[in-house]
């Protein structure tokens, strides 16, 4: 595999399930996400509108830069970008469960106004976020230790 540009990103074997997406360098500079900022693109096709919760499955990781912490961008359709922390260490608990359940699960909760194809992004705010899993509940999904199954 061959290392991806600055500021991209770049597909990794880790993760409780299939991997990870992380950007690269690691020492990237921080970004603020919009126009062409690094990010991820997926189409989704969402059955109904309203309330949607996103579940990022985020590698258990130690803040290593200074400032604000890991942090990501999330946006869904035309909506602006939502800045997320990943918080990993927010308390000793919360670390201690990350590290023991290797995953750190962040929920945004985001509005649809209309039922149909969208476009959820990912975005690079900092390097370090590793993505494992994205999981949308748009009601009724059962909790599960590795969460649903992918589709």
């Amino acid at each position: 595999m061959s290392t991806p540009p600055p500021g991209t990103f770049g597909d990794s074997l880790v993760g409780r399930t299939l991997g990870g997406v992380t950007a690269f360098p690691v020492t990237a500079d921080e970004r603020t996400p919009g126009n062409a900022s690094p990010r991820i693109e997926y189409d989704v096709f969402l059955r109904s509108a309203g309330e949607v919760v996103l579940e990022w499955h985020c590698a258990p990781s130690l803040d290593f830069l200074p400032g604000e912490g890991l942090r990501f961008g999330v946006s869904l359709g035309d909506a602006p970008v939502e800045v997320v922390k990943l918080d990993t260490w927010a308390t000793l608990a919360t670390g201690e469960k990350s590290v023991a359940d290797s995953v750190r699960i962040v929920r945004t909760r985001h509005r649809v106004d209309k039922p149909g194809a969208h476009t959820l992004r990912f975005w690079m705010v900092t390097p370090g976020v590793v993505l494992q899993k994205i999981v949308i509940d748009a009601g009724g999904v059962k909790p599960r230790h590795l969460g649903p199954p992918e589709s």
